[in-house]
């Protein structure tokens, strides 16, 4: 029980609607720690994702405290497809010549991928002086490249991802 009242010393649980007559929001946050026992999801080492009864040692902290826990298998199954996809992408940037990516010189140009919702393509832009946690290219022929030979046959073998 986890929303109740106690009245004359008896524990009555409370139905989403009563909560709502009371006004009284319950928050749901899927990547909050759960009760002893209960399940939650994580991304194992393959990159599939797998349940665990968090029994709160050293196990389930670590999965915790490196957010890779979470109560919602669809939520974890979208995070490991966007963690695997970044990790290609990743892995194509260092083999054709991402490594040589001169972040110190702000003349250079350097690459991202984006996705264009309005018109659902792909496309590459450059960047001069800025990094966030993308992989970055070191042409923009690069960045198409990995487009054409990483994104859409991502997308194609696993239909349900979410960009």
């Amino acid at each position: 029980m986890e929303n109740y009242i106690v009245i004359n010393g008896k524990k009555a649980e409370l139905t989403e609607e009563q909560l709502k007559k009371l006004g009284i929001e319950v928050k749901d946050d899927p990547f909050e720690r759960i009760e002893y026992k209960k399940k939650y999801y994580f991304i194992a080492g393959d990159g599939e994702v797998t349940s665990a009864n968090d029994y709160k040692n050293v196990h389930d902290n670590c999965f915790y405290n490196a957010g890779n826990y979470c109560r919602d298998r669809k939520i974890m199954e979208q995070r490991a497809l966007h963690e695997t996809l970044n990790r290609l992408l990743e892995r194509f940037s260092m083999q054709n010549g991402g490594d040589k990516i001169d972040w110190n010189n702000l003349d250079t140009e350097k690459f991202y991928i984006y996705f264009d919702f309005e018109f659902y393509t792909f496309g590459a832009n450059e960047v001069y002086e800025t990094k966030g946690i993308n992989p970055y290219f070191i042409s923009r022929k690069v960045a198409e490249r990995a487009i054409d030979e990483i994104i859409k046959p991502f997308m194609k073998k696993y239909p349900e991802f979410v960009w």
